[in-house]
């Protein structure tokens, strides 16, 4: 025999008399719909109730999570006023207005890019920590995050950029430079090494001018991030920019007696390409690099 329990035929009209106003209980429809059947199934009842249960707790977490996003905002917000930096403080109140940690300014700037340039790590982490966080959005200059804190060094925020699983490590600024170009550039070494451990990265990548990252290692005189590309095996020791210029020309115009030395140290160097032997001749001032390339010059067979 089905259970049945019979039920008050009038619903309490006051609070006082036990009915829940609609205003505490956002479920008050089901539970009246349940008060007013007068014969019912205890089964059905079981039923209805478990989903009324599981409806409301969903409807309460989703307010916990929204009141919990909303502190974690504020925290930012807050952080952002107080760091003392004049672009990330403009970035606490325009957070604080638009609960949006995405933001952009007039430059199409992020809090995050701010935190990754000017190397405010502990702000980084707090918008790291946000599912909703845009880790490779990109400035008016086409820059991201990751080339900022590879622009100025920030290794530490390199490593929470690097960390995310969307991070795109080889995207182009519009100069066409990329994060790797940038640590190669101005002798990053512990970003460049952070870098080169991706699976993904392309070392042979050329900004607009048609310069590499070696050349740019080369130019500038950064023989431990040279090291780290020569020991690449794809990297392409003869690559000519726009200007003419190889690594080896640039080396030795530059006067980089090490780097010189590692390049005509590789196997793959060919002298002969774009009679780069002869301008670099012709380019450095230095004695010890021309002693070192018309010695090279000599093993290889090579008549001058």
């Amino acid at each position: 025999m089905v259970k049945t329990v019979q039920l008050p035929s009038r619903i309490p009209s006051t609070p006082e008399e036990g009915k829940l106003s609609d205003s505490q209980n956002p479920h008050v429809e089901s539970i009246q719909r349940i008060i007013k059947t007068t014969v019912w199934n205890i089964d059905d009842a079981i039923e209805e109730m478990e989903r009324w249960k599981k409806a409301f707790l969903a409807e309460e977490k989703k307010r916990m999570d929204e009141r919990e996003n909303q502190r974690k905002t504020e925290e930012i917000a807050v952080a952002c006023e107080e760091s003392g930096d004049e672009y990330l403080i403009s970035f606490g109140s325009l957070i604080r207005s638009t609960g949006n940690i995405n933001e952009k300014d007039s430059g199409k700037n992020t809090a995050l890019m701010w935190a990754s340039l000017n190397g405010h790590t502990e702000i980084a982490k707090l918008l790291l920590a946000r599912p909703e966080i845009l880790a490779n959005e990109k400035d008016s200059g086409e820059n991201t995050a990751l080339m900022w804190a590879s622009f100025n060094n920030n290794a530490e925020i390199a490593k929470l950029l690097l960390a995310r699983p969307e991070i795109l490590v080889n995207e182009k600024d519009s100069g066409g430079t990329t994060a790797l170009l940038l640590a190669s550039l101005n002798g990053h070494t512990e970003i460049a090494k952070l870098l080169l451990a991706r699976p993904e990265i392309l070392v042979n990548e050329k900004d607009s001018e048609e310069n590499t990252t070696l050349m740019w290692a080369s130019f500038n005189n950064n023989p431990e991030i040279a090291k780290l590309l020569l020991a690449r095996p794809e990297i392409l020791v003869n690559e000519k920019s726009s200007s003419g210029f190889t690594a080896l020309i640039g080396a030795s115009l530059r006067g980089e007696t090490e780097i010189t030395q590692l390049l005509l140290a590789d196997p793959r160097l060919d002298l002969r390409a774009y009679d780069q032997w002869k301008k670099a001749l012709e380019q450095t001032k230095a004695p010890e690099i021309k002693a070192l390339i018309e010695e090279a010059m000599r093993k290889r067979g090579i008549e001058f």
